[in-house]
């Protein structure tokens, strides 16, 4: 039945088998022995007489899954209908090269589920039949010629109308003549896939305006969305650019995995299974979810069940930074301690003026976290640009403040105590660049004081 099912149209295809139609838009046989019989009902009517005649081979019935309408219930008659196609097979040689210019995280994203994804996409079926989309540009004239219009300007031009509103119904009374031929809408919209994957050009209006800043910002830098876009919006998106212009929408990309609630199940209000993240923010900070959700499975494309427990752990590790600068702030205000920026208003790197092993212990625990981090973010690696920042903040405030507190207590004011002062003043306004993506309140905060 190459009509009514996939498996059996491509079949058919392939031995020559023309599809043709038996069954109504409702579901009902039309002009054959079954005819007025709805298409459920008839099974067994069929299995029978393929008995009678001699020619069903096997008879049984197979248990397995089928869509049907989550709300009414009722299953899904498949049923071919005329279609228009994007045509993907020419175009997998290209999306395959140009996927090798994207940088994705996590990487085996490149090379597993979005490359399989294109090496296995069947050709695109571009038009619905639905009222409510974007038209189909596409007018078929009566002696069956095609012609696909480029703008409103072209279509006023032809049919000598102008639209407010270019949706359906109001586009399909639209009809021109050309040569004699009349032309009328095909009645289809577009697949929203399509709008989707039309983003990176879209959103300028090109290539009727800002030809300039389109192409400034083509490809993109960058694109995030969860690991189910993947085989979505991603390869739509990359589909469309890559035929349209030979080049890949984007250089680089990160897939995020789900939060689940915290019993590992989908977040549900019904299940009771999570807070409320605005009551986290509102208790922990905004600045430790962002903080705990950057640094999780989450950015490596993984699941990860979302837990208070785990933010207010965030929060509490995230308090060595205000504890570090409320010590700071204190003695400075008391001694009068003022920063001295170098000639060029900068902050001036200590480490070469410096002589306490823990002043310069701590400036170079600075410099490696400074390096790894750009290393990583550079990557779009956002777990391991994270991951030196706590351990950081443990040394600097349990260790470093903890054992220079009497350097800072001394009433005398020597060289050593204003390297103290120095250090940690440098240590401060570092971590508040460090720590700008990922708790912008803190940093903001830190940086402004």
């Amino acid at each position: 039945a190459p009509a009514y099912g996939e498996d059996d149209f491509e079949l058919a295809k392939q031995q020559g088998i023309a599809a043709f139609h038996v069954i109504d838009d409702n579901g009902y046989y039309t002009d054959t022995i079954y005819n007025g019989l709805e298409v459920w009902d008839n099974n067994k009517l069929i299995a029978k007489d393929l008995k009678e005649k001699g020619i069903a081979w096997k008879i049984e019935y197979i248990r397995h899954e089928y869509p049907f309408n989550p709300r009414s219930k009722q299953r899904i008659m498949y049923r071919a209908i005329p279609s228009w196609f994007f045509e993907i097979q020419g175009s997998k040689p290209l999306m395959l090269e140009k996927n090798e210019n994207i940088n994705w995280f996590p990487g085996h994203l490149k090379h597993g589920r979005f490359a399989k994804n294109i090496e296995q996409a069947p050709d695109w079926n571009l038009s619905r039949d639905r009222f409510w989309a974007t038209a189909m540009p596409v007018w078929k004239g009566d002696n069956g010629s095609i012609r696909v219009i480029g703008s409103y300007a072209e279509l006023k031009e032809l049919s000598g109308v102008e639209l407010e509103d270019y949706h359906r119904p109001w586009v399909d009374d639209i009809t021109f003549e050309i040569d004699g031929e009349k032309f009328t809408r095909v009645d289809k919209v577009l697949d929203g896939w399509f709008e989707s994957g039309s983003m990176p050009f879209a959103q300028f209006h090109y290539p009727f305006e800002n030809k300039e800043k389109f192409e400034a910002n083509f490809p993109g830098d960058f694109i995030v969305e969860y690991v189910g876009q993947v085989r979505a919006w991603f390869y739509y998106v990359h589909a469309v650019n890559t035929a349209l212009f030979g080049e890949e929408a984007f250089k680089n990309v990160i897939s995020t995995g789900v939060v689940a609630g915290n019993d590992g199940r989908k977040m549900s209000k019904s299940l009771g299974n999570f807070t409320d993240p605005n009551e986290l923010m509102d208790k922990f900070s905004a600045d430790s979810l962002r903080f705990l959700l950057l640094g999780s499975p989450l950015l490596n494309g993984e699941d990860f069940s979302l837990l208070d427990k785990d933010v207010g752990d965030v929060a509490r590790k995230l308090s060595m930074v205000w504890n570090m600068y409320d010590f700071f702030t204190m003695y400075a205000e008391v001694d009068g301690w003022e920063f001295s920026p170098s000639s060029d208003g900068k902050l001036e790197d200590p480490l070469d003026s410096l002589t306490n092993p823990l002043d310069i212990w701590i400036v170079s625990r600075v410099h490696q976290l400074v390096a790894e981090v750009e290393e990583n973010m550079d990557a779009y690696n956002i777990p391991d640009a994270m991951s030196p920042i706590l351990p950081l903040l443990d040394d600097a405030s349990n260790w470093y403040v903890r054992r220079s507190r009497r350097r800072f207590w001394k009433s005398e004011d020597d060289g050593d105590k204003n390297d103290a002062y120095k250090t940690l003043h440098y240590v401060l306004v570092r971590l508040s660049y460090v720590l700008a993506p990922f708790t912008p309140f803190l940093a903001e905060e830190l940086y402004r004081n």
